[in-house]
Parts: C-alpha cells; structure tokens; sequence
C-alpha cells in the first residue's frame, strides 16, 4: 500500500486540473459550435447548396447542442 505525503498530495490535486489554455480552446470550440449551427439555421437553401450541405443535414447539424 503506497501511501502519499501531504505536499504529494497538494500536487496530484493541482496536476489534475485543466489549464487555462485548455479551458479557453474548449470555450472557443463551443461558441464557434454555436454560432456556426445558428447561422446553418437560418441559411437559405441555395446557399446551403453553395457550401455542400443538404437541408436535412443542416438541420441536423443545427439540432446538436454547442458542446457536442
């Protein structure tokens, strides 16, 4: 049975936490989510044709929520 000290201890608890750059890239991916899937949303259907996109897909895409 290993046992830790008490400063090993301090430093799991820190190493454990994400960085401040990793919560902002996760923050960045999720708003850039969320804007993208309203302005599928909104997006015309010829337009939605311009890019690739058919409109059950964009729809779909749309539903997701922005974490995903």
């Amino acid at each position: 049975m290993s046992t830790m000290t008490r400063s090993q201890s301090k430093t799991a608890i820190i190493t454990s936490q994400p960085s401040q750059s990793s919560v902002k890239s996760t923050i960045t991916l999720w708003v850039r989510n969320y804007l993208t899937r309203r302005g599928l949303r909104g997006m015309e259907k010829h337009r939605l044709c311009d890019i690739g996109v058919d409109q059950k897909n964009a729809e779909a895409e749309a539903r997701k929520p922005f974490w995903l």
